[in-house]
């Protein structure tokens, strides 16, 4: 599941900005505005779609060695990630978010 960020936010807020101030008609004399304005929501509809294709054929298994553990006693986890996908993946950010009590939550 993809997860927006404030960096998401951030840039949505921008295209709103440039939009209005492309549409206002003071402003708006300059053909520059409309062009900048049509880039940047050209590379936010491009990264959306690349990000959302990337994900596609990314498989994730997570196995333990038994089902029950007593307290005290060391409790493993094995993760596999498979890539189905024709694309490579170059940056994976997998996070363990399990909390369990005393465990300590890392990424991978």
């Amino acid at each position: 599941m993809i997860k927006l960020g404030k960096s998401f936010w951030w840039v949505i807020v921008l295209t709103a900005v440039s939009l209005f101030v492309t549409f206002v008609p003071q402003l708006s004399g300059n053909p520059i505005y409309i062009r900048l304005t049509l880039v940047l929501g050209l590379v936010v509809l491009f990264s959306g779609l690349w990000a959302g294709a990337s994900l596609r054929g990314v498989e994730l298994r997570r196995s333990t060695r038994t089902s029950r553990k007593q307290v005290g006693e060391i409790f493993t986890e094995n993760y596999e990630i498979s890539n189905h996908s024709v694309l490579p993946k170059v940056w994976l950010k997998v996070t363990d978010s399990a909390g369990l009590p005393g465990g300590t939550p890392y990424c991978i």
